[in-house]
């Protein structure tokens, strides 16, 4: 449902959407990312339609298909979001730069100011 709301609300990334088909071993940490104000508000907006539009469309979003899953059944929304993050990212050819939190960590130990 998510992908055939999202080819409909941005027909452009359509022809990206095998992407979800691949095996990717990443880890998504939703939109964790630090972007410029215009990318972010351009994933939200994009993200929020194509919610609407499923919602819409489901006849009842909250209902849990597989009784194994229900940890994630109650946040499916995130969990989309996770997903579509890094597909945005992937779609849009935007640079990415990852800081890794232990590197973070420390600073903040060493007292860099960062924090």
């Amino acid at each position: 449902m998510f992908l055939t709301c999202l080819s409909e609300i941005a027909p452009e990334y359509k022809p990206k959407l095998k992407w979800f088909d691949i095996s990717y071993s990443g880890n998504f940490c939703g939109p964790m990312g630090m972007n410029p104000l215009g990318v972010f508000k351009d994933y939200v907006d994009i993200y929020t339609r194509v919610l609407r539009l499923m919602l819409q469309r489901l006849e009842n979003p909250w209902e849990i298909k597989n009784p194994n899953q229900d940890a994630l059944s109650d946040r499916w929304i995130g969990w989309l979001s996770e997903r579509f993050y890094a597909f945005f990212i992937f779609a849009n050819n935007l640079s990415v730069y990852e800081v890794p939190i232990a590197f973070l960590e420390e600073a903040k130990k060493k007292g860099l100011g960062l924090f």
